[in-house]
């Protein structure tokens, strides 16, 4: 055939970016030819047509596909191929990484694919992110993701999405409870030990706020454990510190360690009264009350302090016929021991100091005269008085009633001690067991007798006193003589 065309296209197979090649033309010199592309993606140069042997350029756009495409260039009626590699997907993915709360969230991740033909999936790599929805896809689209919300530390997770990685950062949940929240301490110190309970991998510290409370352990740690502390001895007052344990408040409350001493302990004092000073000795701090515990006692000064100090006291005198006595001061736990000389001695006057009493018996009575506070008991020292009325304190009486002098018995004296004064009874002699008669014969004058009763003493007659023990006796009557029989003239003819 005399205009035989063959044509070649270097080269033949283009990658998915595309290029330029070359179309080479053979036929007789003579011979026509005309060139064109049989696919959009192909394009040729200016020149398309020419005669004999020729050179033409052509250029392939890139292939967005992710697919292989031939296309071809015809010159006459020859087919000239040309191969295209395919595409890869390119993706664009917003964000690559993402923040959540401990509380937790859902979330949304954009796709950008550069082929609608794109495919693409979507994973989780952490088992606290869940993908909820877009866990495929063709060409642009999202996917939606479900952080959950955590109590721990904080962690951080990822996603695969269209073959990129998408880093998640979730904040940390950790929360703490401590047991107990506190503790009494005593005065001489002692130690202890907080509980702590959290989730794994949370970390925590802790911290005293006082200088007499020290950590010994635990000062920081992660996860579940304790604190031990230890707290010095103390001799001030009561007193409180805190821990602070991951911001929870450890209170730790220490008895008072205050010691008190007096100086001096006890003292002595006159019946008079007088007054002195107790020095209080206890720590910086320390508060002290002081408290008298008897009447007879006053606080002058320093009922009160803080610290070392001192009171001063007044003990009024103690009265007359008052006792020993001993009273206390109280300062906080010590006793102040204060003991008084007795009064003096009590005297006592009584009025009258003696009492004259018939043989018949009967009652009398004195007066005691004293101060207030001198007691007083009357004693009968005969057994033939007896006390009716006989003690009291300050002014007063004493009454007493004086037995029959049995018949036949001589006078007799008896006596009352009333605290050393001694009251006199003079008691008259009894009478005769008999009738005693007397009479005095004259020549000229009557006879005269006189009959005396069993309970009398003394009969007068004519004048005269006439002793039922001695009808001999006579003698002028007494003033403070009882008659107790009469005088009768004799019966005539006696």
């Amino acid at each position: 055939m005399k205009c035989a065309v063959s044509a070649t296209a270097t080269p033949p197979s283009f990658s998915a970016t595309g290029g330029s090649g070359t179309l080479t033309v053979s036929t007789n010199r003579e011979c026509q030819w005309s060139a064109a592309a049989a696919s959009s993606w192909i394009q040729l140069g200016a020149a398309t047509t020419g005669q004999g042997d020729a050179s033409l350029t052509f250029t392939v756009a890139a292939n967005s596909d992710p697919a292989i495409r031939k296309g071809a260039i015809s010159v006459g009626d020859q087919q000239v191929g040309i191969t295209q590699d395919a595409a890869a997907c390119v993706f664009t993915v917003e964000p690559l990484s993402d923040s959540v709360t401990a509380e937790g969230a859902r979330r949304t991740i954009a796709v950008t694919a550069s082929s609608p033909q794109c495919t693409w999936t979507a994973k989780s790599d952490a088992d606290w992110l869940a993908i909820v929805d877009g866990a495929q896809g063709t060409g642009n689209g999202q996917v939606r993701y479900d952080a959950r919300a955590t109590s721990g530390p904080t962690r951080s997770g990822t996603l695969t999405v269209a073959g990129r990685v998408v880093t998640i950062t979730q904040g940390q949940g950790c929360t703490t409870a401590i047991t107990p929240t506190s503790q009494s301490v005593a005065a001489g110190g002692g130690t202890g030990t907080i509980a702590l309970a959290t989730a794994a991998g949370c970390t925590w510290s802790a911290r005293s706020e006082a200088p007499w409370i020290a950590i010994t352990s635990g000062q920081s740690g992660s996860g579940p454990g304790a604190v031990g502390f230890s707290v010095s001895a103390s001799d001030g007052p009561a007193r409180t510190g805190t821990l602070t344990v991951d911001g929870h408040a450890f209170t730790v409350s220490q008895a008072s360690g205050c010691r008190y001493a007096l100086d001096p302990a006890s003292q002595s004092v006159g019946d008079a009264g007088g007054s002195g000073v107790v020095n209080v000795r206890t720590g910086a701090g320390c508060a002290w009350t002081a408290t008298s515990n008897a009447p007879w006692i006053t606080i002058a000064a320093g009922q009160s302090g803080t610290g070392n100090g001192a009171l001063t006291f007044n003990a009024i005198p103690n009265p007359m016929g008052g006792a020993a006595r001993t009273g206390t001061i109280s300062v906080n736990d010590q006793t102040f021991s204060l003991t008084q000389a007795a009064g003096a001695a009590c005297v006592y006057t009584l009025t009258p100091m003696s009492q004259d009493v018939p043989s018949a018996g009967g009652s009398g009575g004195f007066t005691v005269t004293t101060v207030l506070t001198c007691p007083w008991s009357a004693t009968a020292n005969d057994p033939w008085i007896t006390i009716v009325q006989g003690q009291g304190a300050g002014n007063g009486s004493v009454t007493f009633s004086v037995a029959p002098n049995p018949p036949g018995s001589p006078g007799r004296t008896g006596t009352i001690d009333v605290r050393g004064p001694v009251f006199t009874i003079n008691q008259a002699a009894g009478s005769s067991a008999s009738t005693s008669s007397a009479s005095s014969t004259s020549s000229t004058g009557p006879r005269s007798s006189a009959t005396l009763t069993p309970s009398a003493e003394f009969a007068t007659v004519d004048g005269h006193v006439v002793d039922d023990r001695s009808s001999a006796l006579a003698r002028p009557v007494r003033r403070s003589t009882r008659v107790l029989a009469s005088h009768r003239p004799a019966s005539p003819g006696a």
